[in-house]
């Protein structure tokens, strides 16, 4: 079996090792540093196994326990990141300028999404919802 790449340093007063490799991301020496430091980091460009898309996480060092009772000290997701507005939707790329908009909470008029159902383009007002991570269409 192949010995994965550890971390050496202390954590909460303690000399503590742990995998530098978590859920196919390398842990960075400043990543590792801030861990120890007892900071949450943030990593991105995860790639979900079930569904190919990736995503982002808040993590941490933890006491953990091991699915055979085993005590070990790991990395431990505190929380998924925001995603924020899409580079692209319904076939329309947005620019700059219309994520810096809706960003801001403002409204956007887009006359040439592409619905993924009919293949027919449509327009409407867009509003990004923080609070739920995603767009909504407004049809006046």
């Amino acid at each position: 079996m192949e010995q994965k790449e550890q971390y050496q340093g202390t954590w909460n007063g303690r000399s503590v090792h742990f995998s530098r490799l978590w859920r196919g991301h390398h842990l960075s020496d400043e990543e590792c540093e801030a861990l120890c430091a007892g900071r949450e980091i943030e990593i991105r460009g995860l790639v979900s196994k079930k569904t190919g898309k990736t995503y982002g996480v808040k993590a941490h060092l933890a006491d953990l326990t091991s699915s055979t009772g085993r005590a070990y000290v790991g990395v431990d997701q505190v929380g998924y990141l925001k995603r924020g507005v899409p580079v692209e939707f319904c076939k329309h790329k947005f620019t700059d300028d219309e994520r810096t908009l809706l960003e801001a909470g403002k409204t956007v008029q887009i006359d040439d999404f592409v619905s993924g159902k009919t293949g027919r383009q449509f327009g409407c007002k867009v509003t990004y919802d923080e609070a739920e991570d995603k767009l909504q269409l407004h049809f006046d």
